[in-house]
């Protein structure tokens, strides 16, 4: 529990990284809620520029796989999608999230993808569009061997007990054995896997070097209450991650 206004740090102070061109944030409990269906606009917005000090698009994720490609830094702010891509210096594309997994994609030629991936949009196919819009605008000669995926905190199989029925709809929508992304568990019938589905797709895809933020290490959302759980706790609240190319 903290006591007292909290002033969110610089993204230095925040969990970040530096891969390449890029860096990321991923924002805690404490930085507040990043929610676009529970937060106004200009909260939100003061939010965002508190984090990362840069314009941003945060999309309103709706469960799809609908994509937007940022040109202008700060457009497109709060549109509809679950997959947002940008190639420019400064611009900041961000993904908020409860549970679901925040995916980052990046390219060694510096274009970012980032995309909110839950059992629904990876059953309709949300990995393969995210790697469709990394693949936009890039030298062709880049390899998918040679990007880099970054999965952001999200539910593990511990905290998700999960239906059989969409398990296998998930397993056959992303080419998988269901005992892959469902691991036996002491307490529930079946759990999913989200790290190990979104995984399996990318490494199927061809990308293998695969990290997590704020690593190095996976993090369960409903284990850490460093970050809000719909499943385990109920809460309406959201985090969020974020990248931007700083060269």
């Amino acid at each position: 529990m903290v006591n007292g206004p909290v002033t969110p740090p610089t993204p230095e102070v925040v969990a970040s990284h530096v891969t390449a061109q890029v860096r990321w944030a991923v924002s805690e409990r404490v930085h507040g809620d990043f929610c676009i269906e529970r937060v106004g606009s200009d909260l939100l917005r003061a939010r965002q520029r508190a984090l990362v000090d840069h314009p941003w698009t945060l999309v309103h994720q709706v469960h799809g796989t609908d994509a937007i490609d940022v040109i202008t830094p700060g457009e497109g702010n709060f549109a509809i999608a679950d997959i947002v891509a940008t190639s420019q210096i400064g611009a900041v594309i961000g993904i908020w999230a409860g549970d679901c997994v925040p995916l980052l994609l990046i390219s060694p030629s510096g274009r970012l993808v980032m995309a909110h991936i839950g059992w629904r949009g990876l059953a309709a196919g949300a990995v393969a569009r995210a790697i469709i819009m990394l693949e936009e605008s890039v030298d062709p000669a880049v390899r998918r061997a040679d990007a880099v995926a970054v999965l952001g905190p999200h539910i593990g199989p511990c905290c998700y007990e999960f239906s059989r029925v969409d398990l296998e709809r998930v397993a056959t929508a992303i080419g998988s054995d269901p005992t892959m992304i469902s691991p036996p568990h002491h307490r529930y019938g079946t759990v999913m896997d989200m790290g190990a589905a979104v995984s399996h797709c990318l490494r199927s895809a061809g990308i293998t070097d695969l990290r997590h933020a704020p690593g190095p290490g996976a993090v369960c959302t409903g284990c850490d209450q460093r970050w809000f759980s719909h499943r385990t706790r109920g809460e309406s609240e959201r985090h969020v991650m974020a990248a931007w190319r700083v060269s």
